[in-house]
């Protein structure tokens, strides 16, 4: 295996165990900032965090998926809670 591939390997780990690790509020903060960038939208007054958060994982489609995933469960439980 080439070293670019090793370090791409270990950089996609990597991005998929930080976005295993994010609370559900703060995968939903995260989804919304990975939408924003990905359709070149401002990110003008966003948390900075959230928005490095967001374009760590941006590359990683396994890590998007754990970030979407998380979102939309917090989503559901917000909205069931609020009723």
């Amino acid at each position: 295996m080439a070293i670019d591939s090793q370090i791409r390997a270990l950089a996609a780990h990597t991005a998929l165990a930080k976005a295993g690790k994010l609370s559900g509020r703060q995968a939903h903060e995260v989804w919304r900032v990975m939408q924003l960038i990905t359709t070149n939208q401002s990110r003008e007054g966003l948390p900075g965090p959230a928005v490095q958060a967001a374009m760590d994982f941006i590359p990683f489609p396994k890590a998007w998926k754990v970030v979407a995933t998380k979102a939309l469960i917090y989503k559901r439980l917000s909205r069931k809670q609020s009723r």
